[in-house]
């Protein structure tokens, strides 16, 4: 299967030729946005595996090696964590509600702009890939504009 391809990136056509679940191996594969939610993947090898905007709502990483992960903005809500490896792994911006990390191995990860509580809103998405653009907020024409820095003034 060649994943660069748009018909392999396709998640119902990589469900059904991947056997996905406990243990499963797929490191270093790109994953981008798949849809993973409620999946069993317990004791899984997903070392430095491409999970950005993926969907692992509700998922059992129990034990799983995530370490160098990519999961920027990957939805994680509800997820089961327990002494998966998270080490070094990029997780700016994820959805982390619900998810107890304290069981987890976060050595070297990146957390910036995870959110623990509520919804990731667009302007934290943006804020995860470039912490020091400006946005401009408020005001319907662009004379009316004023930038705004990430601190929410």
């Amino acid at each position: 299967c060649d994943w660069s391809s748009d018909v392999c990136s396709s998640d119902l056509i990589c469900r059904r030729i991947l056997d996905i679940g406990p243990g499963v191996k797929l490191a270093g594969l790109d994953l981008t946005g798949a849809q993973l939610a409620g999946v069993d993947l317990t004791g899984a090898n997903l070392k430095g595996v491409r999970l950005s905007s993926a969907d692992l709502t509700g998922a059992n990483l129990t034990d799983a090696d995530l370490s160098g992960a990519n999961l920027v903005f990957a939805q994680m809500r509800g997820a089961v964590v327990r002494g998966a490896n998270f080490s070094w792994a990029k997780m700016r911006a994820a959805n982390l509600v619900g998810v107890d990390m304290s069981e987890a191995i976060t050595h070297g990860a990146d957390l910036l702009h995870a959110t623990t509580s509520g919804d990731i809103d667009f302007a934290t998405y943006l804020r995860a890939f470039n912490p020091n653009a400006e946005f401009w907020v408020g005001k319907e024409t662009d004379s009316d504009r004023s930038p705004t820095q990430n601190d929410g003034t």
